[in-house]
């Protein structure tokens, strides 16, 4: 078996997915998991965010807007439609977000701290930075 191209490499559907059951939704979703590309933009928009609520949970809708895939794996919102995910019940956007930060490998406590719910993130911001 010989090295694979970059072709390849390319190509390959390397990206993990879940069904979740929506019940709040009336239905089925799929999540998959984050690109390294919107893992890494989120943990640097989340440590420019620390301190504001309202920017980290924007971040998390951000997250669930790019998740939520269809049966190809593509992305059925854009970013104009993150606003409007914003309306929806608290519950079933922390299922999504901890769903795919699930699928992304990260752990209980980075997950907590990405959705602003450590101890840490709730602090009011009184960094010494």
């Amino acid at each position: 078996m010989g090295y694979l191209t970059r072709d390849e490499i390319l190509a390959a559907r390397d990206l993990k997915t879940k069904d979740l059951d929506m019940p709040g939704w009336g239905g089925t979703i799929r999540v998959r998991e984050p690109t390294v590309a919107e893992r890494d933009r989120m943990g640097a928009e989340y440590n420019m965010a620390k301190g504001d609520e309202r920017k980290i949970f924007d971040l998390r809708l951000k997250q669930c807007a790019r998740v939520i895939v269809d049966e190809k794996g593509e992305s059925i919102f854009t970013a104009k439609d993150v606003e409007a995910l914003g309306k929806k019940a608290p519950e079933n956007i922390d299922l999504v977000f901890k769903s795919s930060m699930e699928l992304g490998g990260l752990d209980a406590k980075e997950q907590e701290e990405m959705a602003g719910n450590s101890p840490e993130a709730q602090e009011s911001g009184s960094s010494t930075d």
